[in-house]
């Protein structure tokens, strides 16, 4: 089986390449060809937090996965969500792959952020604002960065800098 960290992830996820993904899978969903039960989720009351399952089916890439995700709000040392993710072979159900999630959450959130924007923005449209600073500001800088051309602006806490789309963030 498979074993893929989460600096194994980045090295190989592509932004324009999981945008474009992304964005199959949202039309196959809105097709309904896609199996995406709702989650389910333990819940650790003492410390306000939840792991969920969140199992997904999509035919046309053959992906049968399942999403484990861990939010605990009060992390402060370490990412409040935290995800594996487990991948099986649609035919028989062998598990082929568990990944870290992490990464992949925060970018995919992102890819799906960025295929709206590119079907709902205007054509001419040469600004994009991004408010936040978290591992989710980081991932929307980057797919907005794929996505469109022109000038992005990130508004944070003071002090944080105006980038540009075409700079390095």
């Amino acid at each position: 089986m498979l074993v893929l960290s989460q600096a194994d992830v980045a090295s190989i996820v592509d932004m324009p390449r999981l945008i474009d993904v992304v964005e199959a899978a949202m039309i196959d969903l809105s097709a309904g060809t896609a199996s995406v039960p709702p989650r389910v989720g333990a819940f650790v009351a003492e410390r306000s937090a939840v792991l969920a399952a969140m199992p997904a089916y999509l035919p046309s890439v053959g992906a049968l996965t399942s999403k484990l995700v861990s939010v605990f709000p009060q992390n402060r040392d370490r990412p409040t969500h935290q995800a594996i993710i487990c991948c099986f072979d649609p035919d028989d159900g062998t598990p082929i792959a568990v990944m870290d999630g992490t990464l992949i959450t925060a970018m995919r959130t992102a890819a799906g952020s960025a295929s709206a924007t590119r079907a709902l923005a205007r054509s001419d449209a040469e600004i994009v604002a991004i408010v936040g600073t978290g591992v989710q500001a980081h991932a929307h800088i980057e797919a907005m960065k794929a996505a469109r051309r022109g000038e992005l602006v990130t508004v944070g806490p003071p002090g944080k800098l105006l980038t540009s789309l075409n700079a390095d963030c």
